[in-house]
Parts: structure tokens; C-alpha cells; sequence
């Protein structure tokens, strides 16, 4: 594996030791978007013991565990980075053809990037489907928010 290829020191790190793969050469910039909100709310946490509350999803090993959730309108999701690598939240899908991933944000929430031990909450008023991604690795980081 070619270390050259990531932006992203720590991915390469982590992807050397787990023999994972990823196409998006995410780097560990800012991103600096500020999607606009829907009758959902969001708040990112800096605190390292946030709270949760309802559902929550564990972001670590260039990963969402579990990847897709189910819970009631109303419902909140707690997305906990316990990863050495920046990662997002954000909401859209990704589109993959010919062996490229494009992101595509629906601007729902975004959680900006967050670090090691940062929270990111968002609360479901709606039911339906909220696909999710990272903007940074947008290639292996995917799920779903399914709301009833």
C-alpha cells in the first residue's frame, strides 16, 4: 500500500494496521460547511463524556458500528468518535460508479469534522429515511437513520 496516497497520516496509519482500504484521500481539513436544518435539530458536542440519549452509533476503525438504526419519530442518534482519524456526520448519499465514490450532502445536518472523544447528536422529528456518510471517507463510511 502506497502511505503516499492519503492526505490523512493518521488513516494511512490506521489503514496499514488493519488492511482496510479507502479511495477517498480525505484529508483533515475543516470543511467549514454550514448545512441548513429541517424540523430536525442538531447539536455537536466537544465534550468527551457527553451524554447520549436514544440510539447511538460508535465511529471507529474507518467505520459506523452499527451502520444503519432504526428508532421512533422523535428519536435521537448519538454519534460517539472514538477513531484516531477526523471524521463527519453528514447526511446525503454517496453514488458509486466506475470505482469512484461522490458524495452527495442533502444538507439535513452535518456534523463538521470531529476528533477523538467528541459527540455529535441529532434529533428525528420525522419519519423516513436518513441516509448518512463521511465526508472525509466517503468510499467505506455509510449508513442509515431509518425513522418510524
Amino acid at each position: 500500500m502506497n502511505r503516499n496516497f492519503f492526505r490523512c497520516a493518521a488513516c494511512a496509519a490506521l489503514l496499514t494496521l488493519t488492511g482496510a482500504s479507502c479511495a477517498s484521500g480525505g484529508n483533515d481539513t475543516d470543511s467549514g460547511a454550514d448545512a441548513p436544518q429541517t424540523s430536525a435539530t442538531a447539536n455537536a458536542s466537544t465534550v468527551a463524556d457527553a451524554p447520549g440519549r436514544g440510539t447511538a452509533i460508535t465511529v471507529k476503525l474507518i467505520a459506523f458500528a452499527p451502520a444503519d438504526v432504526q428508532l421512533p419519530a422523535g428519536g435521537t442518534v448519538t454519534w460517539r468518535q472514538e477513531d484516531v482519524a477526523t471524521h463527519t456526520v453528514t447526511s446525503g448519499r454517496v453514488e458509486r460508479a466506475g470505482g469512484t465514490a461522490t458524495a452527495k450532502p442533502d444538507g439535513r445536518f452535518d456534523s463538521g469534522n470531529i476528533s477523538k472523544g467528541q459527540t455529535f447528536e441529532f434529533s428525528f422529528a420525522e419519519p423516513g429515511q436518513y441516509p448518512f456518510f463521511c465526508a472525509i471517507h466517503p468510499a467505506t463510511m455509510t449508513g442509515t437513520v431509518t425513522v418510524t
